[in-house]
């Protein structure tokens, strides 16, 4: 594994103090994200003492974490195997989620995802995971033509030929502000904020205020 080391950070939390970790470059990194999340929640334990912890250390962290729960389907036959394999290819992809993470998002739901390894890992760590693409259901035509289909299927569909009144759909409906780049919209529409709004607190603790998550934002 790579070299690389963020810094901890001491915050208070609902009335204690948790560590959680810094970036040491901009730019999306899940692991970060995964690991603040179970520190927040008072399930992920990091190093007593520590001023920084290495990439490579706060996998382990996590992969102990993953281990420890397995204790619980000991003896339960075909779950323990469940998650015993589940845990096992879980392994290889936390790495891939240090520099970001590859999702097909469906567009009728925040937390619509096509299966992957990676949206697994969250899946068996308890973390709800959103994304903000979604399609306002009150705008009828465009919501049709999106349907539950995923961003893959929708370029097939694209690239396939869309009849004329489903151009036209797209084309003046609330998604036409919209652009496409690199395989991702660029912008998140106002339904999906409205929507990540009234659920995003119970991402890392229910009731968590507003407050509670600005302090995360500014390091010290």
């Amino acid at each position: 594994m790579g070299g690389s080391s963020y810094a901890v950070k001491r915050i208070e939390f609902f009335g204690r103090q948790v560590k959680i970790c810094l970036q040491n470059n901009n730019g999306p990194c899940p692991l970060l994200a995964i690991a603040n999340v179970l520190s927040l929640r008072n399930e992920l334990k990091l190093p007593a003492g520590v001023r920084d912890i290495t990439q490579s250390d706060l996998i382990t962290c996590i992969v102990d974490l993953l281990l420890e729960r397995s204790k619980a389907f000991e003896g339960s036959g075909t779950h323990a195997a469940d998650y015993a394999r589940n845990v096992s290819d879980v392994f290889p992809v936390l790495q891939k989620l240090t520099t970001g993470i590859d999702v097909n998002v469906k567009f009728h739901n925040a937390h619509a995802f096509e299966p992957t390894p990676e949206v697994a890992v969250f899946d068996l760590l308890g973390i709800p995971l959103v994304h903000g693409w979604l399609v306002d259901p009150q705008h009828g035509p465009a919501a049709a033509v999106f349907g539950t289909r995923s961003y893959n299927e929708l370029m097939e569909v694209l690239l396939a030929g869309l009849d004329e009144s489903e151009v036209e759909a797209l084309s003046t409906g609330p998604l036409r502000n919209l652009s496409i780049s690199h395989g991702s919209f660029s912008q998140a529409h106002q339904h999906a904020l409205e929507q990540q709004q009234q659920q995003h607190m119970a991402t890392v603790a229910p009731g968590a205020s507003e407050q509670s998550i600005s302090n995360l934002q500014s390091p010290q």
